[in-house]
């Protein structure tokens, strides 16, 4: 009877074990799921460009636990949201939202996924003409790629590619020509294709240079290879690399020509920074004409613009949301040394201060 009484006891523990199990898929799955609804919800408001329901939605998507099943949707998501932001010059928004992501792509130790979120925040910071920055997190993604075995040429090129832009924009195109070159070596393994924004970054490190020829060449095979896909915003920012040598090189009314296609890519793409550069240029060609009527007029407009995106406040904010970042992750890093019971209480003290 006793022995009659232990099994019962043992099979009702495998039943009760089964019911666990299947209960937790369950919740896996319905959590998935949840997951799933809201982020087609928010993508739908990103497509529509409503600013209020993406920020609605985002919010719920970061708020719902994610697991290895979706995180890579999210991240993508991320990176969509956070480019929508910067192309409204929201960008202590953008970089809110990478950070997130950095979080959840640090939480499955996926080096892929943690080099992008870091390419991604470091062309937030680009833009944000924060350049050291910019370098510093191209950087930090060029090294954690080391970590990864599986030779993802084209996550390194990627990384490879902001950290040369940035040198570009801080203006030291020797530097940025040498990091081109490096991606520029994993051909033929990587298709030109899969390379198109460095031949678009070449072209403007050799107009900064002063190889004004080089410049157009790699400008002009840049546009070949975006204008099968359509990208508005790369074709804008092509268009004003492409004016801007023809400004340096007299050529008037091809910059200008070039310059007009610039400006209706980027009334398309709805990025507000490239309006900067294009205004920004026209002034400069229009007073080299002798045209200062135009001239001021097209530096107003970029004036304008540049002060209504690059405030003080928002390097502020900026700086304060990474803070809040690294605070974070310094936390959960104590929190799971004291439970392995690696930390003495001098050592947790310490680390709080």
């Amino acid at each position: 009877m006793k022995k009659n009484t232990i099994l019962l006891f043992f099979f009702t523990l495998i039943i009760a074990s089964v019911k666990v199990t299947a209960t937790s898929c369950k919740n896996i799955q319905k959590q998935s799921d949840s997951v799933r609804y809201y982020l087609s919800k928010a993508n739908f408001f990103l497509k529509e460009r409503n600013e209020d329901s993406i920020a609605k939605y985002t919010k719920v998507v970061f708020k719902i636990v994610n697991t290895k099943n979706n995180y890579l949707e999210i991240i993508n998501f991320s990176a969509k949201v956070g480019h929508f932001y910067e192309g409204f010059g929201y960008f202590e928004k953008s970089i809110d939202i990478y950070q997130k992501a950095l979080s959840i792509a640090e939480s499955y130790n996926d080096y892929v996924s943690i080099s992008k979120v870091l390419v991604d925040a470091s062309q937030a910071y680009r833009i944000f003409h924060d350049y050291q920055k910019a370098i510093n997190y191209g950087k930090r993604a060029n090294k954690i790629l080391e970590k990864d075995t599986t030779q993802n040429l084209r996550a390194k090129a990627d990384a490879l590619g902001i950290i040369a832009a940035a040198f570009q924009e801080k203006g030291q195109p020797d530097s940025a020509v040498v990091y081109q070159k490096k991606i520029l070596s994993f051909l033929p393994r990587l298709d030109s294709t899969d390379i198109k924004t460095t031949i678009v970054n070449i072209g403007y490190a050799y107009l900064e240079l002063g190889e004004l020829e080089k410049s157009r060449f790699y400008g002009e095979r840049a546009l070949a290879l975006y204008r099968p896909i359509k990208s508005a915003y790369a074709l804008a920012a092509i268009f004003t690399n492409l004016g801007m040598y023809g400004n340096r090189a007299n050529k008037y009314k091809y910059a200008h020509r070039m310059l007009d296609s610039a400006m209706f890519y980027t009334e398309k793409s709805n990025y507000i920074e490239t309006l900067f550069w294009i205004y920004d240029e026209r002034a400069a060609i229009y007073k080299k004409q002798k045209k200062y009527t135009k001239a001021i007029e097209n530096l107003e407009l970029s004036i304008k613009i540049k002060d209504s995106v690059f405030k003080t406040q928002r390097a502020k904010t900026a700086q304060e949301m990474e803070a809040k970042y690294k605070t974070s992750k310094k936390q959960k890093e104590i929190t799971r040394q004291k439970e392995q019971g690696k930390l003495t209480l001098f050592q947790v003290v310490f680390h709080n201060n």
